[in-house]
Parts: C-alpha cells; sequence; structure tokens
C-alpha cells in the first residue's frame, strides 16, 4: 500500500508523458536544416522501454543524415515546455501543449543512453520526391507557429504523430496486412510493458478508464513505439509498385542488459492475503482484530482518497482516458464516508456496510471480466472483505444486546 501511496501522482504524470521523452523537457537545440540532396537518409529510430518509471512505454523518433552536408538530425515530437503559461494547472487540466523539435543525433544518443535499454534503427527506402516532402514537412512543423499540438495518449503521441507524417509524404499510401498487428484493447496492450513493474501497473490500472478497454483499431496501435515500429516493418506501398516494403533492414545502435526485476510482494499476493485476513478479522474477538481493523480502516480511506482523484480526472479534466472509471463502482467517495462512519453501530449503517461489501464484489468482478486487471480485482476485494467486518461487528453487537442475559 505505501508503494502505491507513494508513487500514485507518478502515475498520473507518466500517463501523461510516457513515450515522449526522447528529447529533454523544454529543450529546443538550434533548429538546422539539412541540405536536401541524394545523400539523404531517413530511418526510423525506436528507443525500448528504460529503467525509469517515465520511460515506461519507450519513445520513437526520425533521423536524417546528409552524408554531403554531415547534417544529421533527429526529429522528435515529445517535447513540452517548462516555460509556458500556467504549465501545471494545464498539464493537470489535459491542455497541455507539446510540440516538435530537433536535436543533433550524437546529443540525442547521449541521452538515450541514459534514460533507455536499447535503440534500433530501421532505414526508411523512401524516393527523393518522398524525402523532399518529409523533410519540408518536418522544418514547416518546426516553425513557431507550427510546432505545438495538444497530447493524447492513445491517439495523438510522439509515435503516431510519426506515422502520420509518413502517410503524408507517401502520396499513394501505405497498406498493413491485418494478421500483422496485434488484436487486442489498449489496456491489454499496456500490459506488455507493465507485466514486470505489476506495483507501475496496479497505479495505471486504476488511473484509466473504459476507452482504455476499447480494441486497438488497425494503426491505432502505433501509440505504442514498439508497435509503431512493428506496423513500419509491416507496411507496404499501395502504388505504384504493390507490396514493396518501405525499409531496410535494422541496425542496433545501443543496447544494455539491465532486465528489472519484478518486485517479491505483488499486489495481487498483498491484497489477497488482506482480504482473507479481514474475513478473519469477522470472526475473531481479540486484539488481532483491532488490528486488522485499522489496517483495513487505512486502506479504506486511502482508496477513499484515491477515488476522490478518480472522480476529478474523469468529471474535472479533459483526459479522455481517464473516462468512465469502472474501478469507481468499488473506488468510490462513499467509501470514504465509510471510513468516517466506520465507529457508528445501527441498523442503517449494517445496511450500509453490507452495500458497500455488495459493491466492492461487483466491482471486482467488473476488474476480472471488463478490464482484466487483477490486481485490483484484489484491492476490490480486500476492500469489500474489511466492509463485511465491520458488518459483522455490527450485526454481532446487536445480537448480543439483544439477547437475554
Amino acid at each position: 500500500m505505501r508503494s502505491v501511496w507513494i508513487n500514485f501522482h507518478w502515475y498520473f504524470f507518466l500517463l501523461l508523458t510516457a513515450g515522449n521523452l526522447g528529447a529533454q523537457p523544454g529543450s529546443f537545440p538550434d533548429q538546422k536544416k539539412p541540405a536536401v540532396s541524394d545523400t539523404l537518409l531517413v530511418s526510423l529510430l525506436t528507443y525500448s522501454p528504460g529503467s525509469e518509471l517515465y520511460t515506461l512505454f519507450g519513445h520513437s523518433a526520425l533521423r536524417i543524415r546528409n552524408t554531403h552536408t554531415g547534417d544529421d538530425e533527429v526529429y522528435n515530437y515529445g517535447t513540452f515546455d517548462f516555460e509556458q503559461p500556467h504549465f501545471y494547472p494545464r498539464f493537470i487540466q489535459g491542455n497541455l501543449l507539446y510540440c516538435i523539435s530537433s536535436s543533433e543525433y550524437k546529443r540525442e544518443m547521449r541521452y538515450a543512453k541514459r534514460h533507455f535499454t536499447r535503440v534500433i534503427e530501421t532505414p526508411l527506402t523512401l524516393d527523393d520526391i518522398e524525402k523532399r516532402n518529409l523533410l519540408n514537412f518536418l522544418n514547416t512543423n518546426l516553425l513557431p507557429e507550427n510546432r505545438n499540438y495538444r497530447y493524447d495518449f492513445l491517439y495523438d503521441n510522439c509515435a503516431t504523430r510519426l506515422l502520420d507524417v509518413l502517410e503524408r509524404v507517401i502520396p499513394n499510401g501505405l497498406s498493413v496486412p491485418a494478421e500483422a498487428l496485434p488484436i487486442q484493447t489498449f489496456r491489454q496492450l499496456l500490459h506488455h510493458y507493465t507485466r514486470q513493474r505489476p506495483w507501475s501497473e496496479l497505479g495505471i490500472d486504476l488511473l484509466m478508464g473504459l476507452p482504455s478497454d476499447r480494441m486497438a483499431q488497425a494503426n491505432q496501435v502505433a501509440f505504442l513505439p514498439d508497435y509503431l515500429y512493428l506496423l513500419i516493418k509491416n507496411c507496404h506501398r499501395e502504388a505504384p509498385i504493390q507490396n514493396s516494403t518501405i525499409t531496410e533492414a535494422d541496425q542496433l545502435v545501443w543496447e544494455s542488459h539491465y532486465p528489472p526485476t519484478p518486485p517479491r510482494i505483488t499486489p495481487v499476493l498483498l491484497f489477497s492475503c488482506l482480504a482473507l485476513l479481514f474475513l478473519f478479522s469477522a470472526v475473531i474477538n481479540s486484539y488481532f482484530r483491532k488490528v486488522l481493523f485499522r489496517i483495513g480502516n487505512a486502506l479504506v480511506l486511502l482508496i477513499g482518497l484515491i477515488s476522490l482523484v478518480l472522480l476529478y480526472l474523469w468529471l474535472g479534466t479533459e483526459h479522455y482516458i481517464f473516462r468512465w472509471n469502472t474501478d469507481l463502482v468499488w473506488a468510490n467517495p462513499l467509501v470514504l464516508v465509510a471510513f468516517f462512519l466506520r465507529k457508528k453501530s445501527s441498523s442503517a449503517m449494517s445496511w450500509f456496510f453490507g452495500s458497500m461489501t455488495l459493491l466492492a464484489l461487483f466491482g471486482a468482478a467488473a476488474c476480472l471480466t471488463i478490464q482484466h486487471t487483477p490486481a485490483n480485482a484484489a484491492v476490490a476485494l480486500a476492500t469489500g472483505a474489511h466492509f463485511y467486518a465491520l458488518y459483522r461487528s455490527i450485526r454481532t453487537t446487536a445480537v448480543t444486546s439483544t439477547s437475554p442475559s
């Protein structure tokens, strides 16, 4: 619980910035425009996830190298400027502007080696016209009046922008075989990255609503840099030369071997054990029961405070991914009400705690069937088990007080 509480704000930050930190925040190097020539080389850079939370989903960028002039630039749509007016209010509300920037290749790779575990370069086989169109488009985007855009984690980020750019500069379009792409929800795609970090997965899953449980259709998987890479590797020109790929053999630029070590205590293990202990506390009467009640009350308070955050993110901001959060079925402000009324003892409170138990059970079922989030289900079951213990405590007290002496 401590880990979830301490890192909760990081999960909110992660969903707004993940995959968009290939360039340093607020860093705008001098923009150089490579000369258009026959020696212009274009490639896709795919950054694998790093060890830090904010690099969890990787990053994507375009490299444009002119072997004649020596210009070697990396174009990146994942930059944001801390100096923009009202930065933090706009960040929370979902109105923060991201932008394109460019940096010198060697400088970019020094940054990548500090923050990511691998960089793969995929050369793109564009013709002269397509290279000119790409360079003109990127340099036009770099102009102050064009560089900003409103970021969306699922539909408009550093990876999806690159796909949009390539579709613009290849006039006859691209096609991708359907069998080359995964058929999964957005949340399931994210779970490939969070599986080894179960506490981070819990925090992220708590924040995301039903939009993340929609099936990612065709090119929508490109919101993650690794799937953008997969899509680009499998796509073909539709014309004039059908079935011709747009990539050459990959080149490994950088790789490190620091696989994440999963924690020994996972959310599923911890909260499942707590659920069993809370159920046990409903049938015992000892000092151990008081300790379990205090732990349960702390959990209820934490869930109640988190519910206020979830409700605000849904109703008070413009973040689409946080809307229609089904975790509010069990992690709702009524949990906070229950915390402050936990010492009341009446038939009405017995009914209230019984209803909260049923809501927690229903919420756990939704976590397992709709979201496929067993950790969320474990937290919901632990919360429901504590409410059941409170319910049993009131019922037992009522029976004892009415029994003949």
